[in-house]
């Protein structure tokens, strides 16, 4: 199995016929912990279909493990302007961000996920990690009473990150 997969990364993305090809490849790669070789196979199925937003996530998603979180945040970008309602990938680029220490726009990124679906439980969850992050202890509590009504474990969560705050 290793051996058949060492073989097919080995295609070139020139060789590959279609976007659907290298991202079936990009994935596997990811699948196999190999990101650096996923992104080379993301790109190019990106680079052959550049307005499927799967393939553009899938690459941000990439770059993400890898711990580039400011091509992910650019990547996640343009799938959100491919496919706005998507809650999954603001809270992807609202990750990157958080991860850069960029708050406000990791902020921001949550607000619109929460706006897109206000039964979105992780975008509160994260949203009041970034307020804490941001010292704005006042904000995270209110988002905890917000969540204790929409998913009381995760309140439960919040609420002992928030203790070991004060």
């Amino acid at each position: 199995m290793t051996i058949l997969l060492s073989l097919v990364l080995l295609t070139s993305c020139a060789s590959l016929r279609t976007a659907e090809e290298c991202n079936r490849l990009g994935m596997q790669a990811r699948t196999a912990g190999d990101y650096e070789e996923a992104i080379k196979y993301l790109k190019c199925a990106v680079e052959k279909d550049p307005e499927n937003y799967e393939y553009i996530n899938n690459l941000g998603r990439a770059y993400f493990k890898t711990g580039d979180y400011r091509n992910a945040a650019l990547t996640f970008l343009k799938a959100a302007g491919i496919n706005p309602a998507d809650t999954g990938v603001l809270m992807n680029l609202g990750a990157a961000y958080g991860n850069m220490h960029e708050y406000a726009k990791a902020a921001e990124a949550y607000l619109k996920a929460i706006e897109q679906n206000a039964h979105e439980y992780r975008a509160y969850f994260e949203l009041a990690v970034i307020h804490i992050m941001e010292g704005s202890l006042d904000k995270a509590y209110e988002i905890y009473r917000k969540l204790s009504d929409l998913a009381p474990g995760q309140a439960g969560e919040l609420l002992k990150i928030l203790k070991g705050q004060r």
